[in-house]
């Protein structure tokens, strides 16, 4: 299978990539923070002694994102597999009065999944196949005060899936 992993340092995305390493999948992985995909591709290279293609993104940058699923696509000779693992939790008690911080973490929880999902949708349904898997969260099924703002875009993003 070749995988396009989005948030690819995430604790989550990091097991189920091990995983599917071990089991000889192909690999395309993306993250932001740069130093830790570099650090973590080589270790998987070594490993498993074939290359893990990888690329430093910010997954914010929506206008981005049909050219980062064009570059997975044409790196690992196809796509079978769109893995979204990125999100940010914030600060609630910090953001809830600053109307960019809420709108940043809107943009990172729904709205950059919307996005990529419908890439991937729109690319796999000319492709004739493919499969699309989100990381979501419990905080989307009900509303807190104490996590209003992310549980608001996961609950959004479950509701678009």
């Amino acid at each position: 299978m070749k995988i396009c992993v989005l948030g690819a340092n995430s604790a989550i995305a990091l097991a189920c990539i091990e995983r599917w390493a071990q089991a000889g999948h192909s690999l395309y992985l993306v993250a932001r923070n740069g130093e830790a995909l570099k650090r973590n591709s080589q270790d998987l290279s070594v490993r498993y002694d074939r290359p893990f293609p990888s690329e430093i993104m910010d997954l914010d940058l929506l206008d981005q994102h049909e050219a980062v699923l064009a570059r997975a696509a044409a790196a690992l000779q196809g796509l079978d597999l769109v893995f979204m693992a990125h999100g940010a939790l914030g600060n609630q008690t910090q953001d809830q009065t600053n109307w960019p911080a809420i709108h940043a973490n809107l943009t990172t929880n729904f709205l950059s999944c919307a996005s990529l999902a419908t890439h991937a949708a729109t690319f796999f349904e000319q492709q004739g196949h493919g499969s699309i898997a989100v990381i979501g969260s419990v905080a989307g099924d009900r509303g807190r005060p104490s996590n209003y703002i992310y549980g608001s875009g996961k609950g959004a993003l479950a509701i678009f899936l």
